[in-house]
Formats: C-alpha cells, sequence, structure tokens
C-alpha cells in the first residue's frame, strides 16, 4: 500500500513536467522499424495472460500513441496524426471493456479502475499539451480524444465510487486524479 502511495505521488509529480520531458515515444511512425515494435507489442499482448493484464498492456499501448503523437507532431509527420489518437481511443477502449470483464466474472477490479482513473488523466493532460501545438483548424480530432478521455476518467471515477461505497475522492489510493472540463 505504501508503495502505491508513493507510486501515485510519483505520477502527480510527473504530470507537471511538459509532454516533451516526459513521454518519449521511442520509435514512432515513418522509422524504418516501427513496424517491428508495433508487431512486438501485439506480441506482448497476446501473452499477457488473462483480462487485466491485457487491459493493463491496452492502458500502456494508448499512452504510447499519445507519446507517439507528440513526437511526429514535433517532428512534422502529421500524416499519422488520425491513426494515432484513433489506436490510442481503441486501446483506451478496449482496457475499459476488459475491466467490465472481469467484474462481471465477479472479480477485484478496483486497482484496475484506478489506473484508468489516472491513465485517463494523464493522457488528457498529454492531450491538452499536445494541442497547443497543433493549428485551430487540425484541432478536432484532439478535442474529440479530449473528450473521450473526459468520459473515460468520469466513468472510472463512477466505478470506484460504485464498488467501494464511498467517493472516490475521498479515496487516498486515488489522490483525486478527476479531470475537469474547462467552462
Amino acid at each position: 500500500m505504501r508503495i502505491f502511495a508513493l507510486f501515485i505521488a510519483f505520477l502527480l509529480v510527473l504530470t507537471v513536467v511538459s509532454a516533451d520531458e516526459y513521454y518519449d515515444a521511442g520509435i514512432i511512425p515513418g522509422d524504418p522499424t516501427y513496424g517491428l515494435d508495433r508487431a512486438m507489442e501485439r506480441l506482448s499482448l497476446n501473452l499477457a495472460k488473462g483480462n487485466a493484464a491485457k487491459a493493463e498492456k491496452r492502458l500502456q499501448n494508448a499512452i504510447e500513441r499519445l507519446a507517439e503523437l507528440n513526437a511526429v507532431i514535433n517532428n512534422g509527420r502529421t500524416q499519422h496524426v488520425d491513426q494515432l489518437l484513433l489506436d490510442s481511443k481503441n486501446d483506451l477502449e478496449i482496457a475499459e471493456d476488459l475491466v467490465l470483464i472481469e467484474e462481471d466474472a465477479g472479480k477485484d477490479v478496483i486497482a484496475l479502475e484506478k489506473k484508468i482513473a489516472v491513465a485517463s488523466f494523464n493522457q488528457y493532460l498529454l492531450l491538452e499539451e499536445i494541442m497547443k501545438k497543433v493549428p485551430v483548424a487540425g484541432q478536432s480530432g484532439l478535442r474529440i480524444a479530449l473528450e473521450q478521455r473526459v468520459k473515460s476518467n468520469q466513468r472510472a471515477l463512477s466505478r470506484v465510487e460504485r464498488i467501494t461505497g464511498r467517493a472516490a475522492g475521498m479515496d487516498e489510493d486515488l489522490a483525486l486524479k478527476k479531470v475537469r472540463k474547462k467552462s
């Protein structure tokens, strides 16, 4: 429990670091070995044991796609933007679906729901950083992605509240990672 609390504190510190400093995409679309990188990712996903492990991998993949999105925008490879947004969206949705399957099977999913809440919050922050780099005319897909992260965050927090019977904001393990819409 103490290690998890330290991990959450570490995440809080990292959220104030800019997207360029923290989210290292590694190999990005257009690089010669990108296809191999994605194939290895799919293999790792297929080898994951159980829905919970697959959900965690999908969450990792979703943030990786956004890190790649940030990098391709920085490198002027904008032809990959829409596909990266779609892949990130799909990975996040599949992660949520896998958690629901686990819950329906009677498994404890509180930790996974908390991870989704934290991941969607961090993805929201990264997308906000990316929005600053894109001309207004090219922001529609990013706005949709931001809205999806808000909804994902809210759904995860609601499920944590329903499962635990207490407000997620009062949950000391979650450290209140709630996305609030700007007015």
